[in-house]
């Protein structure tokens, strides 16, 4: 708890009081004179954030350092907001009047600062993505379409594994009785509104619930994909307003996430042309793996050994129609979206990303997927959202069974167990990958005869 208050710290404030100022990135020159040190990242990292780096045998570096505090106090001195701190890339997100910025500019130990979005505004908020209304009674297809009844009846439900998700709100999370077990296990590790770190994260939108309980919910009808994981939740998503801030919030996150020791991050967020200054765009030749910020961002939680899990996008049937970012990294497992004969759901994104890498590169049930609402009631919605969350929750139960993997080689093994892996394409990528194919190679297959894929004997259901 002691990292996360230092990463959080001073971050508490509403911007309703700022209603005319903007939010801006300031970047600093260095991290010269930070308190902090590579050979003691028990400091800043979570004994869980150190644990996944080691099984990975992944070094603490210093981009991984806290900034400069001393530069933190330098920009407040100057009347200016801090609204959080990026280790990352070494800058602090700030609230400023544009009168301020030359003054900020001319500090010694800033490189730039970036316009990145106007004070929030948030109203009842919206629902991303496509949904309806179907009730349903029990979500059964969409898990054995994975293999996950075998992985349950295995006892294999994501015990020991965090999952972090960021959405755009969490309206009635907190008062479902198909998460209440979430909550009364202690299994909830974090709740942090980036957007507004003054407010809760159970408004905006039911967006972010619809997602988690793909994953998390559970009562004698209803069987999320891993619902004994622990689970961190996020808002990043700038629900009435689109601007490049979202992307800072994201990166913000997931930094906040990696220092709470998660596993894996499950996006259903995607940025391409849309946003409220047009200056900020994204063409298609951005989704290259590399440009966009939240690809950036992503590529850093991947090169620290969280699996990030994106959705492709809900642009197949528009004009973009390609992946958006972040699910144009090589290094982010990026989900499409089929219907219940396994064929590609209309509105499922294109790939390749623009450097002609297959995308997305698996697929899971997208067109009506049974989630549960901010009301509580179970509901049948579609989109690469909730196609996202099936496979993020795959990928915790198999994670559980082969501890030994790091986050790139989870993502080789799911694309292998695909319904699609000799022909992939850039409508599915590898398919809808399925357990049960991981089973059957190695019960046929003497060469793999030693490849682990039962459990082995566990201790109170937990696999480490």
């Amino acid at each position: 708890m002691k990292t996360i208050r230092f990463l959080i710290l001073g971050c508490c404030f509403s911007f309703s009081a700022w209603a005319q100022q903007g939010r801006y990135m300031v970047f600093f020159t260095d991290k010269t004179g930070t308190p902090y040190q590579v050979d003691q990242p028990q400091d800043f990292l979570s004994a869980r954030a150190l644990s996944r780096r080691e099984n990975q045998n992944i070094s603490v570096t210093e981009e991984d350092l806290p900034v400069n505090p001393d530069y933190v106090q330098g920009l407040q001195n100057e009347g200016v907001q801090v609204l959080f701190s990026s280790r990352w890339v070494n800058g602090a997100l700030v609230q400023m009047d544009a009168a301020n910025i030359t003054v900020v500019e001319g500090l010694p130990y800033v490189s730039a600062t970036e316009f990145v979005g106007a004070p929030a505004k948030f109203t009842n908020g919206r629902i991303n993505g496509r949904t309806t209304r179907t009730k349903s009674s029990a979500n059964r297809q969409q898990n054995a379409m994975l293999g996950v009844d075998r992985l349950h009846q295995q006892e294999v439900r994501g015990e020991g594994l965090a999952i972090a998700v960021f959405d755009g709100g969490f309206t009635g999370g907190a008062s479902s009785s198909k998460l209440s077990h979430v909550f009364d296990e202690g299994r909830l590790l974090l709740e942090v509104n980036i957007a507004d770190k003054a407010q809760p994260i159970y408004q905006y939108t039911d967006h972010g619930t619809r997602v988690w309980s793909v994953m998390a919910g559970f009562d004698n009808a209803f069987e999320g994909v891993a619902y004994k994981a622990d689970y961190m939740l996020f808002v990043t998503e700038e629900v009435p307003t689109e601007y490049r801030v979202e992307e800072y919030n994201w990166l913000i996150a997931a930094e906040i996430a990696d220092s709470a020791g998660v596993d894996i991050i499950n996006t259903s967020l995607g940025y391409t042309d849309a946003y409220d200054d047009r200056t900020m765009d994204y063409e298609y030749a951005d989704m290259d793996g590399q440009t966009a910020l939240i690809t950036r961002a992503a590529n850093f939680a991947a090169a620290r050994g969280i699996l990030v899990v994106a959705s492709v996008g809900n642009e197949g049937n528009a004009p973009w129609r390609y992946v958006n970012a972040p699910a144009d990294s090589p290094n982010v497992l990026a989900v499409g979206a089929v219907n219940g004969n396994l064929n590609k759901s209309g509105f499922s994104s294109f790939g390749p990303s623009f450097d002609e890498r297959i995308k997305p590169e698996v697929a899971a049930l997208g067109s009506g997927t049974i989630v549960i609402s901010g009301s509580g009631s179970t509901v049948s919605a579609s989109g690469t959202s909730f196609s996202t969350p099936l496979i993020s929750g795959l990928c915790a139960l198999m994670w559980q069974v082969n501890p030994e993997l790091t986050n790139l080689e989870l993502i080789d093994l799911v694309k292998s167990i695909g319904n699609n892996t000799n022909s992939p394409n850039n409508e599915i990528g590898y398919g809808v990958p399925n357990y049960n194919r991981l089973i059957l190679n190695v019960e046929t297959d003497p060469e793999e005869k030693d490849f682990r894929v039962y459990p082995n004997p566990v201790n109170n259901n937990v696999l480490f």
